[in-house]
C-alpha cells in the first residue's frame, strides 16, 4: 500500500513525528507499505536526509502560510499516487495539513492515528510525570501496536 504519513515534524529517521513515538512506527510501516513522511522541518541541518528518503519537509514559513503550503501541496502531491492519509501527528499543523488536502482530494481515504489509541492517551494524561517515564516501554508498545492494528486488522489496508 502506498501511505503519505502526515507528522508533526520531518527530520532525521530517530526524530520523524510529533509527542507519540513516531519514528519507530514510520520504521515498520515503510518496512511493509511504500512510505512517504510530510511533515514540518524543525532542524534546518535535516533538509538533506529528508530529501534523501524522498519525504517531504514544509519549512516555518510555509507551514504559517496557507496559501505557500496549498501551493507546495499541489506541486509535490498527487492524490493518485497514494492510497491513503495517515495523520499521524493530530495536531494543529497535521490537521491543517489534511484539511488542505481534503480540498484537493476529498475522497482520498484517511486514518487518524489518535482515533485509535485515544483511550490510551487519556489514561496517560492523568499520571504524573514520574510515572508516565516508568510506564514509558509499557506506553511505546502500546501507541505501536495500536497504530499498526490499523493495517494489519483491515482487509482494505493490507498489501
Amino acid at each position: 500500500m502506498r501511505i503519505l504519513v502526515v507528522t508533526d515534524r520531518v527530520d532525521s529517521p530517530d526524530t520523524n513525528g510529533s509527542e507519540v513515538f513516531c519514528s519507530a512506527l514510520i520504521d515498520e510501516l515503510r518496512a511493509v507499505h511504500e512510505v512517504r513522511v510530510l511533515g514540518r522541518l524543525t532542524d534546518p541541518l535535516a533538509e538533506a536526509r529528508v530529501l534523501e528518503n524522498g519525504d517531504l519537509g514544509i519549512s516555518a514559513v510555509m507551514a504559517n502560510d496557507s496559501k505557500l503550503l496549498m501551493q507546495f501541496l499541489r506541486e509535490n502531491l498527487t492524490p493518485a499516487d497514494y492510497d491513503l492519509i495517515y495523520n499521524l501527528g493530530g495536531l494543529m499543523f497535521t490537521c491543517k495539513v489534511v484539511n488542505l488536502l481534503r480540498v484537493l482530494a476529498p475522497t482520498w481515504p484517511l486514518v487518524n492515528h489518535f482515533q485509535a489509541i485515544l483511550t490510551e492517551y487519556s489514561r496517560l494524561e492523568r499520571q504524573d510525570l514520574e510515572q508516565q517515564n516508568i510506564a514509558r516501554d509499557t506506553q511505546v508498545s502500546c501507541v505501536r501496536g495500536a497504530a499498526a492494528n490499523i493495517f494489519a486488522s483491515l482487509n482494505e489496508f493490507r498489501t
